[in-house]
């Protein structure tokens, strides 16, 4: 048995297999809507209509550029833009139960026992003032009727699991007394000190050289092999999820433009904003290019989206018809989702051309 499935003290390990993807759905979010009063502006809706669904031990990676509402969308899984004073609206069924309609005594037994989080920055998150130990036992408390030494013994645990070395000595330590990388590490211990069902990790590598994000992926991939937990990985980079995740879903201005599986949408994606962003990612092999190519302008206010496709005034190949509301529907077979109107030939000639042609 690994370190990771041993966090629960006392706790029997996952059965084998109980948490594989197709075990039935974990998580169902429909219609999501998430939007903040922008004061002149009215509301400010970040997140428009974002519906999807998560099988148990099933990794989904949610990605797009700042301001797509990725992390607007992550918070909200648990209720945490509701206490941000946001205007949510839809559901959000975990376990069958809907936590949008929960009371906040429901909501506090499911954030950290059920979902937990690990948030983008763990110097900010974590508290300067209180020993990483002490912060780790004390959710630990909230969660399960232990004694305070069972659940610093607990917290001791929770970091060794995460790869962090000498964790009784670095249970001692205050935040600031940690490099970048103990302090993602000590972020994902407090999240897994509860054994959640569902980890969402928003943007875990952001701050953190290329060395130790891949550390901290291999992390996230070992626990969730042992403990057989799902994943939702918010990020900006579809480089970093390639051998991450199962399911990708792209997001850009509140919506979900595209979603398929990770061999789908890097091997034929079929919306050119997905283009665009793997073709941000720099290439080992072939020609170098002289610099690496870019989306051209800026992504637009949620206060004022485009009409119709909302990546059309950025878009090389947009026509009369982008202006027109478009749905996200499978227009491939098999489940793929897009949002462009665009025939599928049609796109892959285009992607030939233009020499985007997934990685």
């Amino acid at each position: 048995m690994g370190a990771g499935a041993r966090v629960a003290a006392g706790r029997p390990a996952p059965e084998a297999g109980a948490a594989q993807p197709g075990a039935g759905t974990l998580l169902d979010v429909r219609d999501l809507r998430v939007g903040f009063h922008g004061g002149a502006r009215g509301v400010v809706r970040a997140v428009d209509g974002v519906s999807f669904s998560l099988r148990r031990g099933e990794a989904l990676a949610i990605v797009g550029e700042s301001g797509s509402g990725k992390s607007a969308m992550a918070l909200s899984l648990s209720g945490l833009t509701c206490e941000a004073g946001a205007d949510v609206q839809g559901a959000v069924e975990f376990e069958g139960v809907d936590l949008l309609a929960a009371g906040e005594r429901r909501l506090r037994r499911v954030r950290g026992a059920g979902i937990a989080t690990v948030f983008q920055d763990p110097m900010s998150a974590l508290n300067p003032v209180q020993r990483i130990g002490a912060q780790i036992a004390e959710q630990v408390l909230a969660h399960e009727p232990l004694s305070k030494a069972a659940a610093a013994a607990r917290a001791v645990q929770a970091l060794r699991a995460a790869g962090v070395p000498e964790p009784e000595r670095r249970a001692r330590s205050y935040p600031h007394e940690l490099s970048g990388g103990l302090r993602q590490r000590a972020m994902i211990a407090m999240a897994l000190s509860c054994s959640p069902r569902l980890l969402v990790a928003d943007e875990p590598t952001t701050a953190l050289d290329v060395t130790v994000q891949a550390q901290i992926l291999a992390e996230l991939a070992r626990l969730r092999a042992e403990t057989g937990m799902a994943v939702i990985l918010v990020t900006h980079d579809l480089g970093v999820v390639a051998g991450f995740a199962d399911r990708v879903l792209v997001m850009y201005c509140g919506q979900i433009v595209e979603q398929g599986s990770v061999s789908e949408i890097f091997e034929d994606p079929q919306h050119p904003y997905t283009w665009g962003l793997l073709g941000s990612i720099a290439r080992m092999e072939g020609e170098r290019p002289r610099r690496l190519p870019a989306i051209d302008g800026v992504p637009p206010s949620p206060a004022r989206p485009p009409a119709g496709c909302r990546f059309h005034p950025r878009c090389p190949h947009a026509m009369p018809a982008c202006k027109a509301p478009v749905e996200l529907r499978d227009r491939v077979g098999g489940g793929r989702l897009d949002r462009c109107v665009l025939e599928v030939e049609r796109k892959r000639a285009l992607r030939t051309r233009s020499g985007a042609i997934g990685l």
